[in-house]
């Protein structure tokens, strides 16, 4: 029956079981969801981005709907688009608003698009460890396919500021890598994410300034 068939199918796959379960949440209310299924149980390969985002993220240029079309001109199987949110923002109430009307306009796009790309509603969630019960909360009230982990945020006593901003200057190259990777390893266990992203996110602008910054004393 289905259960023989589907699992026949998957003795076939050679990716992650986590990326069927995503194509299957989001066709099951489509009428020819079995074929869909099977056909992308049978593919070989996935072409996938889990890591997009849309015009409603500061470094995002185009919204939702022309991600979609882009993905599928270019033979994208799944698009995930990963809107930030970022906790050491959340006392902004705008803000929190803003995340609102992400995940809705990701949904509508998603519904267009009911062949390829399969559309996944994801989001960069930026430092959880800074108030984790508030992040455990958010991801309960939303039903986010993919979820990455990642952290842009160091905390001054007048308030966060993204590593993009910060006076390295001010800072022991090495102290502040430590810090941001010891609190980056503490906000992976909090298990909230499907994918770690940019592990090394501000060295690349510490290179920029013409800082040193090796890793390697840090292994």
């Amino acid at each position: 029956g289905f259960v023989t068939i589907v699992t026949y199918f998957l003795s076939l796959a050679k990716y992650n079981f986590k990326i069927i379960d995503f194509r299957w949440k989001i066709c099951y209310d489509i009428d020819n969801y079995f074929i869909m299924q099977v056909f992308y149980l049978a593919k070989a390969e996935l072409t996938i981005d889990t890591h997009t985002h849309s015009d409603l993220s500061p470094d995002g240029n185009d919204p939702a709907e022309r991600l979609a079309t882009c993905a599928a001109a270019n033979g994208l199987d799944v698009l995930c688009i990963t809107d930030h949110f970022e906790v050491p923002e959340k006392e902004d109430a705008a803000y929190r608003d803003l995340l609102q009307t992400r995940y809705h306009e990701i949904l509508q796009t998603r519904q267009r698009h009911t062949a390829d790309p399969c559309i996944l509603a994801g989001l960069e969630l930026g430092g959880a460890i800074y108030d984790p019960a508030f992040a455990e909360d958010l991801l309960r009230r939303y039903d986010f396919d993919f979820v990455l982990n990642s952290l842009h945020h160091i905390f001054y006593p007048d308030g966060p500021v993204d590593y993009y901003n910060v006076d390295y200057q001010r800072h022991d190259p090495q102290a502040l890598l430590r810090d941001y990777f010891e609190k980056l390893y503490n906000q992976c266990r909090l298990g909230l994410y499907d994918s770690l992203a940019h592990i090394d996110y501000p060295t690349r602008y510490m290179r920029l300034k013409g800082i040193d910054c090796p890793l390697e004393p840090l292994y």
